[in-house]
């Protein structure tokens, strides 16, 4: 039986990379939500799987469900500080995969 996955966002930012390294050192299962699948990495990280979803977009998550994730990171970096209303974006977006992880986890 496969282990569950860990689902993870933000896999563009440093952060994000090293820890995906780790996961993938110790051959620990993710699935990476990412916007544009195009932009993904996928030739990086050919074993990880990934989900094409809108952080801005809470339906746009419920297709997380079934991947059964065990833990979830958001490390969505901060590109445009405070400029065209990014914290307001952030702040929606992070509330947004909050909510999906706490259904997922049925919290």
């Amino acid at each position: 039986m496969m282990e569950s996955p860990i689902l993870l966002t933000g896999a563009t930012a440093i952060s994000a990379a090293v820890l995906l390294k780790r996961f993938e050192a110790n051959t620990i299962p993710c699935v990476v939500i990412v916007g544009d699948l195009k932009c993904c990495g996928h030739a990086w990280y050919p074993e990880l799987r990934f989900l094409p979803a809108n952080l801005l977009n809470p339906d746009s998550l419920k297709s997380a469900r079934g991947w059964g994730p065990r833990w979830t990171y958001y490390l969505v970096p901060n590109p445009w500080g405070r400029l065209y209303g990014f914290e307001e974006m952030d702040r929606k977006a992070a509330e947004n995969f909050a909510g999906a992880a706490q259904a997922l986890r049925g919290i």
